[in-house]
């Protein structure tokens, strides 16, 4: 059984991305590369924003990539638009 997170991530600018290598290009891999990240995709869908879905093989794994401190949005080039609350099992 894992666990998967689903975040709509959005950027500060009006560029939109028609694929993921667009997005990661211009706004790096967004927490996706952590160990504790055993599956992931980010979704383009042409506008200014993207899906990323992250899974983990425990809820603790989510936890601990949770409890990273971020670049902050003073430096981030992009905000979390919608966030599942929880995780789902898979």
């Amino acid at each position: 059984m894992a666990f998967q997170k689903t975040s709509v991530l959005t950027s500060k600018n009006s560029i939109t991305y028609n694929s993921s290598a667009e997005w990661i290009a211009e706004h790096g891999n967004c927490g996706t590369t952590y160990p504790e990240v055993t599956n992931w995709t980010i979704t383009a869908d042409g506008t200014n924003a993207v899906t990323r879905v992250m899974q983990f093989a425990t809820e603790a794994d989510a936890a601990t990539v949770a409890a990273r401190p971020g670049l902050g949005d003073s430096v981030r080039t992009w905000t979390t638009v919608h966030s599942h609350t929880g995780l789902v099992e898979v």
